[in-house]
């Protein structure tokens, strides 16, 4: 039935939101977790980071499982895991046991998250799919924007006197209402060639990762992420020996231009990530606003971020690699605006002061998500496409939990020697450096992205949707 394939949709889309929102609520609700639960600064930043450094290190797996066993049924187990998951994080009594909660949260969507493309693909008919995926761009783009808005809310609104938790137990009735639907809309399908799994290749990568994050985080001698190099060396070992369905294709770094492109990617979503955590903790920790005041401050980027999307879908492959470079400059500005902001204005300045910086930074941001993933896979070969993506994805999570931890550890050591507004005036130029040195190396790209449409017709094939 022809409104049964919508309605599944909308079951898929609750799942996406529910990603999103927790990728997007939780900076706003770290000060109230901070006075609750006693957690020091190296906490909060696990609380933040740890969500998406399990995200990055499952997702490709979690995307063969699905190939395997179902895209329908792993999906379910991931929603499920997913609802525990956000059920735990909210009954958490210590910030350590918070942090766990959250790596078992980002593991969950990571297995829950891969399979959407592949239902969505299998749910409608060619002629239908371009009205489904319009549907998917702006609910997502939304949720993610309004995100901070709608943390400040539940964490002042203080319902039944749950704080914090409620930006967490938002999750339930969402996961469990979606849960109990996918049963009945949504058709099972897998791959009809599905590769295999590597856990030892997931198992190695997730050690180095670790090894690296950890003293990033802890701000402890930078020398011990040495430690990550023998681990990373057995795992490019590993990887060269399998002759099949590796987690990475090796062969994809060969290419400059690829090479180049995770770099850009993971300055300019290291910078991203870090400004987001940087502007909640001022806002509430610095300049003393509520959860609520927070969030509604930064409705200007969430419009920025809006504007921006529209531009660069509007101006499409006229913009090309300057486009993106203009973008990426335009989020320096932003973050130099703001730098300056606050510098004259110091801890007496208002939301509305605020706006030009945001809507600047927004707007540039905005302007460079939508693209940049285009720019890189231009780069490489048709039937390396599928491969590709997957690895652009989990660089994105990674970068932008090393962009809470190495930014975040910058802004809590300038508090420490200074001040709040010193602090966010430093981690303002660091950013503004970021996407500086970012735009610089678009150079290496190619001059035009490929075409969306193209990559996702490449992407499904690949899958086997």
């Amino acid at each position: 039935m022809p409104h049964r394939r919508w309605l599944a949709l909308l079951v898929i889309l609750a799942a996406d939101v529910m990603d999103l929102l927790d990728g997007s609520v939780l900076n706003v609700a770290l000060p109230a977790i901070r006075a609750d639960l006693g957690a020091g600064n190296t906490a909060l930043q696990w609380i933040s980071a740890g969500y998406t450094l399990a995200f990055a290190v499952v997702l490709i797996t979690g995307a063969r499982l699905g190939d395997i066993h179902g895209r329908k049924r792993i999906f379910q187990i991931g929603l499920a895991a997913f609802v525990v998951a956000s059920l735990l994080c909210a009954l958490a009594p210590s910030a350590g046991a918070l942090v766990a909660t959250r790596l078992l949260q980002g593991a969950a969507a990571a297995i829950m998250m891969p399979q959407v493309l592949g239902i969505i693909r299998t749910s409608f008919p060619p002629k239908e799919m371009a009205a489904a995926f319009g549907l998917v761009g702006p609910i997502m783009g939304l949720t993610a924007a309004l995100g901070p808005a709608v943390g400040g809310i539940l964490v002042d609104a203080d319902l039944f006197g749950t704080g914090w938790r409620a930006v967490f137990l938002i999750n339930l009735p969402i996961g469990l209402i979606a849960l109990a639907c996918t049963s009945r809309l949504v058709r099972e399908s897998r791959a009809p060639h599905p590769v295999r799994l590597d856990l030892v290749g997931m198992l190695l990568l997730s050690v180095a990762v670790a090894l690296v994050f950890h003293p990033l985080v802890q701000g402890t001698d930078f020398v011990r992420m040495a430690a990550a190099l023998p681990v990373l060396g057995l795992f490019i070992a590993h990887q060269r020996r399998r002759k099949s369905s590796p987690l990475i294709e090796l062969t994809l770094f060969r290419k400059p231009a690829f090479s180049a492109g995770l770099l850009v990617s993971v300055l300019f979503f290291c910078a991203m990530s870090g400004f987001m955590l940087v502007l909640t903790l001022f806002l509430q920790l610095g300049l003393g606003y509520s959860a609520m005041r927070a969030g509604l401050t930064t409705i200007p980027w969430a419009l920025g971020i809006t504007l921006g999307a529209i531009l660069a879908a509007v101006l499409g492959e006229r913009a090309g690699r300057p486009g993106l470079q203009v973008a990426l400059l335009t989020c320096a500005a932003g973050a130099v605006a703001l730098h300056f902001t606050t510098a004259r204005y110091g801890t007496n300045v208002t939301s509305w002061q605020l706006v030009p910086a945001l809507v600047l930074f927004g707007l540039g941001m905005g302007s460079v998500i939508g693209p940049l993933f285009g720019f890189i896979l231009a780069g490489v070969d048709d039937h390396e496409i599928g491969s590709a993506s997957g690895v652009l994805e989990a660089n994105q999570q990674l970068a932008g939990a090393v962009g809470v931890a190495a930014v975040g550890s910058l802004f809590f050591h300038r508090i420490e020697v200074g001040s709040f507004t010193a602090a966010v005036q430093y981690t303002m130029i660091v950013i503004a450096l970021l996407m500086a040195a970012t735009a610089t190396l678009t150079f290496l790209l190619p001059r035009s992205a490929r075409d969306e449409d193209q990559l996702d017709e490449l992407r499904a094939a690949q899958a086997g949707v």
